[in-house]
This record gives structure tokens, C-alpha cells and sequence, in this order.
């Protein structure tokens, strides 16, 4: 019957508390809710129907976290909404609510657990899809988009030198888009939130003849919307239809350095810089830094699935990455926060192809692995050869998971990605990932004495061994 989405995100549609119509409950699901909440630890006894049954958000209600006040005088319906999301209240909601997955997922039953994941665990989803949603450009979006447009200092950080005018008209838009469009290389999209009013618009066009490559431009959120999250939304969204409807493999897009904003928005979504140039507009010369995100594909096995790391794994990354045990013996110290992590998203896990381990059953990383190409290791100097290498969380040792993971993504290196050697190393002292190269199949080349190991500041022992495409075909 759709969604009824609560000020924290929860969907109190799917919610089994919830006993507005058309969603009332009998004293029996009741009874069941009750016991459920005491069998995940939400309460410490079966509490009565009158006092599980829920009708929905009422400033008069108790909300652990106070964000029912907060949207009300706020005026807003729920945080999404709100120019200060995620602020840290609404962060320590989303922490506090995933702490009850594990259990849900131990004692309840598979179709318990869908409508308690349904209902409280996609709260971060929920607040983000409320924002809006991709069409089609129309041509009568153009005269709202040029409304959004309130200086020429504005035109310019939008559209660079594309129309050299202000102020522009729709129709100074749509004569530009027109001819583009026809060539089918050009793909206008516009942002509509939920209530049918546009908030947001850019354009994917492929700069090259090559389809494995587009680029972003006109990039623009309705000034009423700004500074609520929605610019990064429409980024992912933007990216999802990429990765649904295109073939491309790669989005770059430009931003000018006087456009601050713009750039921390496009850092939160994964793009990273890969070059500087010089533009010269009408109104002065700035300086543009061009961006990039690779859109990797999903690789899966068995139990795993492997994908591009995303802002929102910084918590799960932490969780693991923090533990002494696990960075270290690779080379790199402990995370000592979430925004460190996040920082090691965006700057150090955001290469062509570097992947998140994740498990299958809820998707979420359990650690990282990666082929070094070209450019970005010591191991090489040829584009047909790469550098592997991973780690994992420490509660997921000892269960064939690391193996499982570089199988497959040798099979992706010589398959996919036309390698013909993959190069892996580990330091002395470091057995787990010794045996795992040991049954993948990897063959000892040398040991280096005095290696530099710069995150750590010393020099240690390193071992390289050696995949070869020949022999892994071999193997198969």
C-alpha cells in the first residue's frame, strides 16, 4: 500500500506497530509485536497491545530521540527535509537502531526480520529517496531553471562558457539542448521531489566516441533545496542511472575552485580529482579542477558480493579497520574515526578497481580488496599487469572468505580486465595472507629486505609472489 515515511525515516507502512488505516492490527499481531520487541531485547517484558500499538508521529509523543519536536518546529515532515542533515542527533538514531539488526537477525524468523528491515532498518534510504526522483527533461523546465540563476557569477559556475549571457532565458537553454539531443549523446534529467515540484537538473553527455565514458555538466539545485542534501542526492541518483542505463564505466565532470560547495559535494559521492586547467570566462580566469568516479562492476561468488565502496560504509569500515589487529600487519594504522574512514573512501578506496567485501546476506563491507593498475603501484610498469591486495575484518578470519574474494577477483583481472600477470606481496610475520596467496595458487618470486613501509615510519621484511594468466588458466 506504499510507504508513510516518520520523521526518523522509519516506514511506519511496513511497521508492525503501526494501526492507522488502512494498516490496523489485531489484538493478535499486536500480542506477537510485544513479543517480539522483548525477544530482540527492544523491552525487557511483553508489553501490553494498548502500549505497542502505534499511530504515527504527534508532537506529544516520546521520541528517544526528540526529532518529533524537531521537524514540527522546524516545519518540515522529517529529517530528510531538514537543512542540517544528517545532523549528529539523527546520526546517533541511525547507530543505535543497526545495534538491533545482529539480534533481529539471530532470533527472529526470515519473514519477521523482512518487515522489521522494511520498517526501521532502511531509515537513511528512506530519507534520501523522499528527496526526489530522475525524469526526462521537459522544455519548460528550462524558464525554472533560469530563475535559479541570480547573478552571472552563478551562470558562469554552472554552464562555464557555454552561453556567455546573462541574464539567459529557457529559451536560450533549450535552443542549446535541442541540437544535442538529437544526436542521441546527450541526456537532459531533470529532479522532481515527491510533491511534483522541480528542484534540481544536470545533464550526461558522452565527450568522446568511446561509450565507456560520460561526463556531468549543468549541475544545479533549486536555491530553496540547497544546503538539505539534495545535491548530493541527485548525484547518486545521477550515477544510478548511469550504472542502469549506460554502458559507461567512468563519470567526470568540472568544478571551478570558487565553487566550494559544489566540490564537497561531488567528494561525497566518490569522484576525486585527476586534473587542473585554466578556464577564461568573460568575467576573469579560474582555476577548474576536473573529477572522476569509476563505476566498477558488481562481482559475485557464492557468499560475497564485491562493489565500489560508498560514504555510507564509513561506519562499517571503521568497525573493522579500527581494529589493531587488522591495519597494522598490512602496512597501515588503525582508523581512529568514522570521518577518517570516510576520508579513506573518498581518497584511498575510490581507485578503477578497488571493491568492498561484502557478505550477500545484508550487503554490508566486511573488508577491501583491490587491483592496483599502472600508475598506482611499484610492483609494475605495464597496463597488462597489476598489483592485488586486501585485508579483512578480524571477526570474519578463519572462514574461507579472503580465498573466495581473490579468486574471483583473479578471474575478473584476466577475464575482465585483459591482465596477463597479477603481482601480490605481503610483509614478514603476516601468515593469514601468506596461506591465502599459498592456496589461490600464487607461485614465491623473491623477498626484499629493508622495505619502507611509510604509513607505519619503519622498514620491514617484504615476500612477492606471482599469477600469471597462463597459470590460472591451468587451473581452471
Amino acid at each position: 500500500m506504499g510507504s508513510v515515511i516518520a520523521a526518523c525515516g522509519n516506514d511506519c507502512a511496513a511497521c508492525p506497530r503501526y494501526t492507522v488505516y488502512p494498516y490496523e492490527k489485531t489484538d493478535e499481531e499486536l500480542h506477537h509485536t510485544a513479543e517480539i520487541w522483548m525477544k530482540i531485547g527492544y523491552r525487557d517484558h511483553i508489553v501490553t497491545n494498548e502500549k505497542i500499538a502505534c499511530s504515527g508521529c504527534k508532537p506529544e509523543n516520546w521520541c528517544r530521540y526528540r526529532v518529533i519536536k524537531c521537524c514540527v518546529d522546524r516545519g518540515i515532515k522529517n529529517c530528510g527535509e531538514c537543512g542540517e542533515y544528517p545532523c549528529d542527533n539523527i546520526k546517533e538514531c541511525f547507530k543505535v537502531t543497526k545495534s538491533f539488526e545482529p539480534m533481529c537477525r539471530q532470533v527472529c524468523t526470515d519473514d519477521e526480520y523482512k518487515k522489521l528491515e522494511k520498517a526501521f532498518f532502511e531509515k537513511e534510504k528512506n530519507l534520501r529517496h523522499r528527496m526526489m526522483i530522475l525524469r526526462d527533461f521537459k522544455k519548460e523546465d528550462a524558464q525554472i531553471i533560469v530563475g535559479w540563476l541570480r547573478s552571472e557569477e552563478e551562470l558562469y559556475k554552472w554552464s562555464a562558457d557555454r552561453f556567455n549571457k546573462y541574464p539567459l532565458s529557457g529559451e536560450d537553454i533549450n535552443e542549446n539542448y535541442a541540437p544535442q539531443i538529437e544526436t542521441g549523446r546527450f541526456i537532459p534529467l531533470t529532479a522532481v521531489n515527491d510533491g511534483g515540484e522541480v528542484v534540481g537538473h544536470f545533464i550526461i553527455r558522452y565527450p568522446r566516441d568511446d561509450d565507456s565514458s560520460v561526463r556531468f555538466g549543468f549541475v544545479i539545485v533549486s536555491p530553496k533545496f540547497r544546503g538539505k542534501g539534495y545535491g548530493k542526492e541527485l548525484l547518486r541518483l545521477g550515477i544510478e542511472y548511469v550504472k542502469e542505463n549506460l554502458n559507461a564505466t567512468r563519470i567526470d565532470l568540472g568544478v571551478f575552485e570558487n565553487n566550494e560547495s559544489a566540490r564537497h559535494c561531488y567528494e561525497a559521492v566518490g569522484f576525486t580529482e585527476y586534473a587542473q586547467r585554466k578556464c577564461e570566462m568573460p568575467i576573469g580566469t579560474w582555476n577548474c579542477a576536473d573529477m572522476e568516479l569509476f563505476i566498477g562492476r558488481t562481482l559475485k561468488t557464492e557468499r560475497l558480493i564485491l562493489r565500489r565502496w560508498e560514504d555510507s560504509d564509513a561506519e562499517d569500515l571503521y568497525k573493522y579497520a579500527s581494529d589493531p589487529e587488522v591495519g597494522p600487519i598490512a602496512g597501515w594504522p588503525p582508523h581512529q574515526s568514522v570521518d577518517e574512514s570516510r576520508d579513506v573512501i573518498r581518497n584511498v578506496l575510490s581507485g578503477k578497481e578497488a571493491y568492498a567485501i561484502c557478505l550477500k546476506e545484508d550487503g554490508k563491507a566486511i573488508g577491501a580488496i583491490e587491483l592496483k593498475l599502472n600508475g598506482y603501484t611499484d610492483m609494475t610498469d605495464r597496463d597488462d599487469e597489476c598489483e592485488m591486495g586486501y585485508w579483512l575484518g578480524k571477526p570474519f578470519w578463519g572462514q574461507g572468505i579472503m580465498p573466495e574474494a581473490v579468486r574471483e577477483m583473479l578471474r575478473h583481472a584476466f577475464e575482465d580486465c585483459g591482465m596477463q600477470k597479477v603481482w601480490i606481496g605481503y610483509y614478514e610475520g603476516n601468515n593469514k595472507s601468506k596461506r591465502v596467496q599459498e592456496k589461490c595458487g600464487f607461485k614465491y618470486q623473491w623477498r626484499s629486505e629493508d622495505v619502507d613501509v611509510p604509513l607505519m615510519h619503519e622498514k620491514r621484511t617484504g615476500h612477492v609472489s606471482l599469477m600469471t594468466k597462463e597459470d590460472w588458466m591451468a587451473e581452471q
